[in-house]
């Protein structure tokens, strides 16, 4: 069984796991506000509509960070551009989906959109100083405040996030301001790296595999050599009409879900047909 090429980071799949959980539960609020079986209508709430930015606000900073992570420890284009792939994918599924069974208010830039975008634009930014990065992050943050023009209200311009009257949508994280979250997320990961001795250090750490018959200290076991050390890169009121609305709203959901889940942290091994041993990847770049 092949061993997956990046190890996993507790902090981050627990914040991740929370981040997931969260949502299911919002989902399934909203599904039960839409059907009529509770009175509150949470996607129109204060306190839904709070809810659901601090969950799109969690998936976008750890994005941000575990981009910086994945780029600490050596993450190939590669795999960069083909999360982002399946990411671009992933998010014209829903906006088909929902275009299906909302075409009045389909998702057109929802957050998986949103992720896929914010993690391309992020890329200039990944070695940048906290500091610079922050506030750039507070102008993204304020840029909807100042600039509202009804030139950008189209479908084709409103993902901007400069629009004054945006398209009816069930989900919408344009790039002003969200993609403020995803910069905030590049900062944190970047004081881990720059400080050392946390996350980051343990990635590196456990990415570095010593050659047979050496010590990873950097001792030769008997030899005249030191250890040499290998980085690896690796509704309406009929009934059935509600049912059906109801089984398409599980399939959406199950959907965004389950892709979130799979693709949601860039550093996270990839098993499959390309996946490598690392044992294996070691010794192929000792022979080269």
């Amino acid at each position: 069984m092949a061993t997956p090429a990046h190890p996993r980071i507790d902090a981050v799949d627990i914040a991740r796991g929370v981040a997931i959980i969260a949502m299911v539960l919002y989902h399934f609020a909203w599904d039960l506000g839409f059907l009529g079986f509770i009175a509150t209508d949470v996607a129109h709430h204060p306190v839904g509509r709070n809810v659901a930015r601090a969950i799109a606000g969690s998936f976008l900073l750890i994005a941000g960070l575990s981009l910086v992570l994945a780029n600490h420890a050596g993450q190939s284009p590669r795999h960069f551009w083909r999360r982002i792939r399946k990411i671009g994918l992933a998010a014209l599924a829903i906006t088909a989906a929902t275009w299906f069974v909302f075409p009045d208010a389909f998702i057109y830039f929802g957050i998986l959109h949103m992720i896929a975008v914010g993690s391309i634009l992020a890329l200039p930014f990944l070695q940048m100083r906290v500091s610079a990065v922050l506030g750039l992050a507070a102008l993204v943050l304020v840029a909807p405040y100042f600039v509202s023009l009804s030139a950008f209200d189209s479908r084709w311009l409103a993902w901007t996030g400069f629009a004054q009257t945006p398209p009816m949508t069930l989900d919408f994280e344009p790039v002003f301001p969200w993609f403020a979250a995803v910069l905030t997320g590049v900062a944190i990961g970047r004081l881990m790296v720059d400080r050392g001795g946390g996350a980051a250090d343990a990635i590196e750490a456990r990415l570095t595999v010593s050659l047979p018959g050496r010590r990873p200290d950097g001792g030769s076991g008997g030899r005249s050599r030191g250890g040499r050390r290998i980085r690896l890169r690796s509704g309406g009121s009929d009934g059935g009409a509600s049912v059906r609305v109801h089984r398409h709203l599980a399939r959406i959901d199950r959907t965004q879900i389950e892709v979130e889940r799979r693709i949601f942290v860039p550093h996270e091994g990839h098993v499959g047909d390309d996946a490598v041993d690392p044992a294996v990847q070691a010794q192929q770049e000792i022979e080269d």
